[in-house]
């Protein structure tokens, strides 16, 4: 006699209470298989979340890594500029004409300036600038053809910023200006040069002070070499000035805007993160606008001047006087930017790993569902045993009695 609660069907499945084993399979799988998924997916939200960040963080040092680069280049690149300047002004040929302006020594100073500047071709001016202002000697160095202006062309540059900085320094002092644009004659000149000046007083053998040495120089090789540095960023790259304004990375019309008289500048546009870019040499400011990573250069890296003559003693005066000259390479990361890093990973992370889980989760849950379902049919077919041995041994019983 067979146990009324179960069943053959006409397949030969057991059945409980009219319950397929098939059936029965599938709601132990759910069983086992959802609150696995569950926890899958706590696993990897957390695991998506330590990606992202990790992404952003991944990023984040690759850009100060890059600024840091574009810093040391910029020093590496001034640093010979120093000595330059300091070989000239203290040169016995230009010694010899403060002491004698005979002709013949002017001429001495124009070639030997001539000469210097055939050899160092970023140098386009080279000049010797009399104490009221006038320029005594001047050479023009356009694509590698050096021009000695005649006496007759020389300009007066007592009313220029430049010279009246310069021409307030000791013997041995440094002068360096801010990047800007050269002028001829009241007017840019086009097409921009840009330019930046290095200036120090020249004084005769009584050591009274006869006039300043200035060279202008065109950092084109440093602005395109910073704009290849660029290239390799992430966020939107620019250069600042120590005033915010725009000097590289800007649309045209936003760049050299203190030239033009255009007061648009980065420290108007993004107040909070200039307040923290202009009070920090290096870092990394957190906005709802996105991330901004920063790192400040210097035209000439103080620390690493060196011991030649007269440069030793004017470390402490180049700070004081050159301290406020200085760059700002800066990226932008947007949040969209930011957005977009993440989703790129993970889009990957959500199609391998999540996937990978689900298969694995599915066919472990199936495994211990299955499982499962065959030892509650070996424990059914017992007891449905045992009850048929005790119902036939009861019958025989009565029919004994």
């Amino acid at each position: 006699m067979n146990n009324p609660d179960s069943q053959l069907n006409t397949n030969g499945i057991e059945q409980k209470n009219g319950l397929p084993e098939q059936k029965e399979l599938m709601v132990s799988f759910l069983w086992l298989f959802i609150p696995a998924s569950l926890l899958l997916a706590s696993i990897f939200y957390i695991f998506s979340t330590q990606t992202e960040e990790y992404e952003l963080q991944t990023t984040l040092i690759r850009e100060e890594s890059a600024l840091n680069s574009a810093a040391e280049l910029t020093s590496l690149l001034f640093e010979q500029k120093l000595s330059d300047l300091l070989v000239l002004a203290e040169g016995e040929v230009l010694k010899n004409y403060l002491h004698d302006e005979h002709a013949k020594n002017w001429i001495r100073v124009a070639r030997e300036f001539s000469l210097f500047a055939r050899r160092k071709p970023k140098y386009f001016q080279l000049r010797f600038i009399a104490a009221d202002g006038m320029e005594v000697v001047r050479i023009n160095n356009s694509d590698n053809v050096q021009q000695i202006v005649p006496k007759t062309a020389l300009q007066n540059k007592s009313s220029r910023y430049y010279f009246q900085e310069s021409i307030k320094l000791d013997e041995g002092d440094i002068y360096i200006s801010p990047l800007d644009l050269n002028i001829e004659e009241g007017v840019i000149e086009q097409s921009i040069k840009p330019t930046i000046r290095f200036a120090t007083p020249v004084v005769d053998g009584y050591g009274e002070k006869r006039g300043i040495l200035i060279l202008n120089y065109t950092p084109d090789e440093l602005l395109q070499r910073i704009a290849d540095n660029f290239k390799a960023l992430k966020g939107n790259a620019v250069m600042l000035n120590n005033n915010g304004y725009w000097l590289l990375g800007a649309p045209d019309e936003q760049l050299w805007g203190f030239m033009y008289g255009n007061d648009k500048t980065f420290a108007k546009q993004w107040p909070e993160a200039w307040a923290a870019v202009s009070s920090s040499e290096k870092g990394t400011f957190l906005s709802d606008d996105g991330i901004f990573v920063f790192h400040k250069a210097y035209p000439l890296n103080r620390e690493n001047l060196g011991t030649a003559e007269n440069i030793e003693k004017t470390v402490e005066t180049i700070e004081s006087r050159s301290g406020d000259r200085y760059w700002i390479y800066l990226s932008h990361i947007t949040n969209n930017l930011i957005a977009d890093l993440t989703a790129k990973r993970m889009v990957v992370a959500t199609v391998i790993t999540y996937l990978l889980l689900f298969l694995v989760s599915g066919l472990i849950s199936v495994f211990f569902a299955r499982n499962n379902v065959q030892k509650k049919l070996a424990f059914r077919q017992l007891q449905q045993y045992a009850t048929t041995d005790w119902v036939d041994r009861s019958c025989q019983s009565a029919r004994i009695g």
